[in-house]
């Protein structure tokens, strides 16, 4: 398995998912990325839409999970009070996700 967590702090929310994306699909290489999560700090909850169509144009995972936070971890960082987002991108040989949704 392989594994890449990216972390940008910048408040341009197109370069940030720019810069993220691209990182880790640099680092995941040909292999692809069969997996991805996605973390954001509130300062991007009005443009996460077009964020994620960046991550999905130069990531192409075949699954991206994401959630905000008050506060994301990345790259042995923590940012609160300030933009954040962090992407982790995965893949490995065989592997098969199935996401699903549980409400109460």
């Amino acid at each position: 398995m392989q594994c890449h967590v990216a972390l940008s702090q910048d408040s341009d929310p197109d370069l940030a998912a720019q810069t993220v994306s691209q990182a880790v699909h640099d680092a995941l290489g040909e292999a692809g990325c069969d997996l991805a999560f996605v973390f954001f700090s509130p300062h991007f909850s009005s443009e996460i839409q077009s964020m994620i169509e960046t991550i999905h144009e130069n990531l192409r995972p075949q699954t991206l999970i994401g959630c905000m936070g008050e506060g994301v971890i990345g790259e042995q960082q923590e940012i609160e009070d300030h933009p954040g987002l962090v992407l982790c991108g995965m893949n490995s040989t065989g592997m098969h996700v199935m996401p699903f949704i549980l409400t109460p």
